[in-house]
Parts: structure tokens; sequence; C-alpha cells
């Protein structure tokens, strides 16, 4: 992904194009006086994907490693692990 780096003055000056640039892939940074205050990115990364509904139902037909009838109680990892 490329990134722009652009001043604020500029940023305001042409917002429409920095725009532009986002929806075409590219990051841009927003800078004053070489400080990085705002970052403008596409929503959505370029290229191939897998929609968020076909990854939540691959995920909910596995069943969690911890479920298996082959670890005991105590060897079930600590939550937020």
């Amino acid at each position: 992904m490329a990134v722009i780096r652009i001043s604020e003055a500029d940023a305001a000056r042409d917002f429409a194009g920095l725009m532009a640039h986002a929806r075409l892939g590219a990051e841009v940074v927003i800078e004053n006086e070489a400080r990085a205050v705002a970052v403008v990115r596409p929503a959505v990364p370029a290229g191939p994907g897998r929609p968020l509904s076909e990854l939540i139902a691959a995920a909910e037909s596995r069943s969690p490693p911890w479920d298996s009838p082959s670890l005991s109680r105590k060897e079930k990892p600590p939550l937020g692990s």
C-alpha cells in the first residue's frame, strides 16, 4: 500500500483529492510540522478477501480445542489466553 504524506493545509485545500487516493488504496498521513496527526486509509483492504459473514460461519462451525474429550478440566487454557 502506498503511503502519502501531506500537510494539514494541503489536506484541507484538496480533501477530494486526498479521498481519491484513499479510494485507490493509498494510506494518507496528514501532518502538522512533520508530526502525524491523522491517517486516512481505505475502509476495506484492497484486493481479494473473504466476507466477514463467511469468516464468522467458519469459526462457528468449529468447536474450541478445550471441548475435546481428550482434555481434562485441568488442561483447559485460562480465559483470555
